[in-house]
């Protein structure tokens, strides 16, 4: 038994390899284990991290390897494989402090917590990202006393807090019967942290103020090429979140999140082909849903450009 365990799921980051092994081997926090977990890379991904991590000599680190199947897979590995009181996740191409560990520790232990949430900064083309207050600045629901599972689950349910694994650290036990679900690729990690919490009686709850953690916006990484597969999937997870809660305000906001889906499907990779589809659900649901004045003219909007875009179809068709 360690303290905590950070698993680390890689595919195909030979050019992150290096620098993933330098970040963990600077890990100022002795009672741990970190375990990479290479998930059938078909570049040299493996054999990379098997050099520098013979060479780095930390017995902290280990690394396994296993066929391909997704990340959510490979992370339900690394929690199955762990032997840490606490979990903590990161991904293979970010980077981090030299007290990330240690400080997402002694923040969670201080503050008696069984989940705490830190905020971290999105680095895209080597700059920070300007961040809203819906994406990853945690450090504004900072307080002195636990927030409640009621609490938490009506960060998530109106997209105040996301599922990004990276962020938070938790009580192992929490993880008891919960897993990445395998069929989502995109929102899986939210569907797990709704999981987490609908699965425990009670939690008491932090966020902290300071940041350890930077992680990389690449082009060519999962959630920005999923498309009509990743919209699917993120309006499955929410619809999926809507059925299991049963009080109305959080009905309402996740209602609100899967109406905005929508919304910005229409103006990102949308087929013409969607539009009828598109158009009826927008029209339908429009005085149902929580959306702030610039929202409610997007979608004014997007009705207009869908009605037009349907009925051009239309036409086609009949013509052909």
């Amino acid at each position: 038994m360690v303290k905590v365990s950070l698993i680390i799921p890689i595919f195909n980051l030979a050019t992150y390899v290096e620098r993933l092994v330098y970040c963990l081997k600077k890990q100022t926090f002795t009672d741990c284990e970190m375990l990479i977990i290479d998930d059938g890379s078909s570049d040299n991904s493996f054999e990379l991290l098997q050099k520098f991590v013979r060479e780095c000599e930390d017995g902290r680190i280990k690394v396994l390897s296993k066929a391909h199947s997704g990340v959510s897979d490979t992370r339900n590995v690394g929690i199955e494989r762990s032997k840490g009181e606490y979990i903590m996740f990161a991904d293979g191409d970010d980077s981090f402090a030299s007290d990330y560990i240690s400080e997402y520790v002694s923040g969670i232990e201080e503050d008696d917590s069984d989940i705490a949430f830190y905020p971290f900064d999105i680095v895209k083309g080597g700059s920070i990202k300007e961040l809203t207050k819906y994406q990853t600045r945690y450090e504004e629901l900072a307080r002195d006393n636990h927030y409640s599972k009621r609490d938490l689950l009506e960060f998530l349910s109106t997209g105040r807090v996301g599922g990004y694994p990276v962020a938070y650290i938790s009580k192992k036990s929490l993880w008891d019967k919960v897993q990445f679900e395998t069929r989502f690729e995109t929102l899986e990690d939210l569907h797990a942290l709704f999981n987490l919490v609908m699965r425990s009686s009670e939690l008491k709850v932090s966020f902290f103020k300071n940041g350890y953690y930077s992680y990389e916006v690449r082009e060519d990484s999962q959630v920005h090429t999923a498309g009509w597969e990743g919209f699917y999937d993120r309006v499955s997870v929410e619809i999926d979140m809507k059925k299991r809660i049963n009080d109305p305000k959080l009905k309402k906001n996740l209602s609100s999140m899967i109406y905005i889906e929508y919304l910005n499907h229409v103006f990102n990779q949308m087929n013409p082909d969607q539009s009828r589809e598109m158009y009826v659900f927008l029209r339908f649901n429009f005085f149902d849903v929580k959306l702030s004045k610039k929202q409610r003219i997007k979608a004014l909007v997007a009705m207009v450009y869908l009605n037009v875009q349907s009925k051009r179809s239309k036409n086609d068709q009949n013509a052909r």
